[in-house]
Parts: C-alpha cells; sequence; structure tokens
C-alpha cells in the first residue's frame, strides 16, 4: 500500500500550491489597485482557484504542486483513468458551495464578523474532520475523495 502513503507528499503539494495561488492573488490585487477597484479582483480568485485545481484534476490528475510532490488524483474504481470534469468538480464540492455561501452574505450584506467566525470554525472543522477521515482507511482518501470517487496515488508507484 505504499503508493497510497500520500500524507506528506499531500502536504508538500499543498504549500507549493499555495505559493502559485498567492503570487496569482498578489497579481490581482496589484491589478486592483492600478484600476482602482474597479474590478472585483476576490470573485476572480475565487473563481481561478477553483478553474485551477477543477481543470488540473480532470486534465492531468495533477496540480503544480501535486507534479512536484509526485502525486497524482486518479479515479478509484479505475486508477489507470483520470477524473471527469463532474468528479473534479465534485471533488471541489465543499470549498465551492463554502465560497458562494460566503458570497451572497457579502454582496446581500449580511457578512458580519459572526458569519466570518463561523466560516472559519466551519472550515477548520472541516479540514480536520477531512484529515482524520483519511488516516482511516488504507487508501487514504479524505472525504473529497469520496465525494468524487477518487484516490491520491503516488506517480512513480504507479502500473501503466
Amino acid at each position: 500500500m505504499e503508493k497510497y502513503n500520500t500524507l506528506s507528499p499531500r502536504i508538500i503539494a499543498s504549500f507549493i500550491d499555495g505559493i502559485c495561488l498567492t503570487i496569482i492573488y498578489l497579481i490581482l490585487a496589484g491589478i486592483d489597485l492600478f484600476t482602482q477597484g474597479k474590478l472585483n479582483t476576490y470573485l476572480i480568485f475565487v473563481f481561478f482557484q477553483f478553474w485551477y485545481f477543477i481543470k488540473s484534476h480532470y486534465s492531468s490528475g495533477q496540480t503544480i504542486g501535486k507534479k512536484l510532490a509526485k502525486i497524482k488524483v486518479v479515479a478509484f474504481t479505475d486508477e489507470n483513468r483520470l477524473l471527469t470534469f463532474k468528479e473534479s468538480f465534485m471533488r471541489e464540492f465543499v470549498p465551492i458551495v463554502s465560497y458562494i455561501i460566503q458570497l451572497l452574505l457579502i454582496f446581500t450584506n449580511f457578512y458580519s464578523k459572526n458569519t466570518e467566525n463561523l466560516f472559519d470554525i466551519f472550515f477548520w472543522a472541516y479540514f480536520l474532520l477531512d484529515f482524520i477521515v483519511m488516516l482511516s482507511n488504507d487508501k487514504k482518501r479524505s472525504i473529497h475523495d469520496f465525494l468524487a470517487n477518487s484516490v491520491v496515488v503516488k506517480v512513480n508507484s504507479e502500473v501503466n
């Protein structure tokens, strides 16, 4: 089961992807300053972030971080198959719904420090539960892997 031992590479991949996305966010923030806030760069960044993960997972199974960490997201039922668009979308479903609710609250002026705290609690609770689920099964599948019917494997352990 060595090919499923992906906890450390997942952490490395998340860190690398975080750096990549931070660079994109800083570029968008610069554009926002240049355009004096006429573009909603936060909304653009949210859409870009989801596009990045969804597109990467269904087109190659790897984000930049996963490629460098030598892991890949594949279909659980057939590890020689990449995810479909629908499966890739389902993998990002919980964060997408969370962002949509947050954006609706912001745009309808219901967003406050209390709702922000609720989102923080939800994020950390989901993260912790996701981590516990990953550690509790042989193939190290987390909640989003179960939603998408996917599994993360080490690239050098794949049999093609």
